[in-house]
């Protein structure tokens, strides 16, 4: 009995079937993979940030961050233990989950990538020909740092920091946590043309211990009974497509609570 095979057309019309499923489905695949390094990437940075804060606590001798100015200053000590250079433009700019409205952060990387070098010089990782000394250099913080400065950092693994000091006084803490000095933004997937709040730009808050407590979370929660812009309104929301950035916010806390996965949740 002779076999038959398939003919051309048919070869082609399964073809033809195949890549329209492919071209349906790809998309989809596409965006559940990133989907599902959202919470892996948002646990990583914390527990580097961590680490790097304790170091550096340790070998300066100090247990807390300082508020005001000073926190500034302490990021840039953080450096020396995580990997980490100056934004290299002054401006990095993200939008709501929306982009409907842009955020723009202003911070001076020419100068932060100053005060790197000179303490470089200090340190005798590079030549010091003008024989810069501690002094100096903390004179040089004194003149240029204020209480309205963030600074902003890109990290090793192309991710963007950004440190925003608290605007008051550090917010009382509860427990083990002993009050908010900053607030810490991270983009995931590095600078790129449009950053969007709950997407790729997280939020969190940054305690005096060096703890990172997401925004939105149960932990933030529960050291702000009175409630904040993350909580008082949106304790149940999280929304990366919403106009609001409060819900576009919420949306770590909601990833951190639900064991760093973004399943189930309002993140595309």
């Amino acid at each position: 009995m002779k076999k038959r095979g398939f003919t051309l057309a048919e070869v082609l019309i399964t073809l033809s079937i195949i890549g329209i499923v492919a071209a349906l489905t790809a998309p989809a695949l596409v965006k559940n993979t990133g989907f599902a390094k959202v919470g892996p990437a948002l646990a990583k940075f914390v527990n580097t940030f961590e680490i790097a804060t304790e170091s550096m606590m340790h070998e300066e001798g100090t247990s807390v961050y300082r508020t005001g100015d000073k926190i500034s200053a302490d990021i840039i000590m953080l450096a020396q233990h995580m990997t980490m250079i100056p934004y290299s433009g002054k401006n990095y700019v993200f939008s709501n989950g929306a982009g409907l409205q842009d955020y723009e952060v202003k911070s001076d990387g020419e100068y932060l990538a100053e005060l790197q070098e000179m303490m470089d010089m200090i340190l005798g990782k590079k030549d010091n020909p003008n024989n810069y000394t501690v002094l100096e250099y903390t004179r040089l913080l004194e003149e240029r740092l204020n209480s309205g400065m963030a600074t902003v950092w890109k990290l090793k693994n192309g991710e963007v920091m950004i440190v925003l000091p608290a605007e008051n006084e550090a917010l009382a803490g509860k427990g083990a946590y002993k009050g908010i000095v900053a607030e810490v933004l991270v983009d995931i997937d590095g600078d790129k043309a449009k950053n969007k709040a709950g997407k790729d730009v997280f939020a969190f808050l940054l305690d005096k211990t060096g703890t990172l407590i997401p925004a939105g979370s149960m932990i933030h929660k529960y050291i702000d009974q009175n409630g904040s812009k993350y909580i008082k309104q949106y304790s149940d929301i999280c929304s990366s497509s919403s106009e609001s950035l409060d819900e576009n916010f919420a949306c770590t806390g909601k990833i951190a609570d639900n064991g760093w996965s973004a399943n189930g949740l309002d993140i595309n």
